[in-house]
């Protein structure tokens, strides 16, 4: 349009409100993907950090520094509220979740482990590097586990893991 011989230049409001209207779609499209692709993420972190206290715990407990016996754990990694936590033995009586902690590692907020049916809490390791019975963890808690297979959740994210 012309007026007095120049020309406007620039956008018109409906122009832009039309801009605005397809960013504002597109922004909405993406959130989703977006939410879903930290959560996944995140539970990569958490996986990491698992395999990373497990390896850690196999290998304190092979070196046996409280000099356990078989049926007492070497170590032992709990989890409390957001954090791994190794504590080894310092004596023959084996270690517990309330003994001084070794090596810690942060977990994700809101991050779900369950392992056998149950919130993950704790995992021993006997002498040979081999998961403890339950009842003879002394972990305090019905909780340790047995078997390394956890299912890892986060958000809608659902992830199955396996250490040996």
């Amino acid at each position: 349009m012309t007026k007095g011989g120049c020309q406007d230049r620039g956008f018109s409001l409906i122009e832009m409100m039309v801009v605005i209207a397809i960013i504002s779609m597109l922004t909405m499209l993406g959130v989703p993907l977006t939410s879903n692709w930290v959560a996944s993420a995140q539970l990569r972190e958490t996986q990491a950090a698992l395999a990373q206290g497990i390896a850690r715990a196999k290998a304190i407990s092979l070196r046996n520094p409280g000099a356990v016996g078989d049926d007492v754990a070497a170590a032992i990694l709990c989890r409390s509220n957001d954090q791994l936590r190794l504590i080894t033995a310092a004596d023959a009586d084996g270690a517990t979740c309330s003994d001084t902690t070794q090596w810690s590692a942060a977990l994700s907020t809101q991050t779900t482990i369950e392992a056998g049916g149950g919130a993950f809490s704790c995992v021993a390791f006997d002498n040979r590097g081999l998961t403890l019975n339950p009842s003879v963890a002394g972990s305090g808690s019905d909780h340790c586990l047995t078997s390394l297979d956890f299912t890892l959740s986060k958000a809608s994210v659902d992830e199955q893991v396996s250490f040996h």
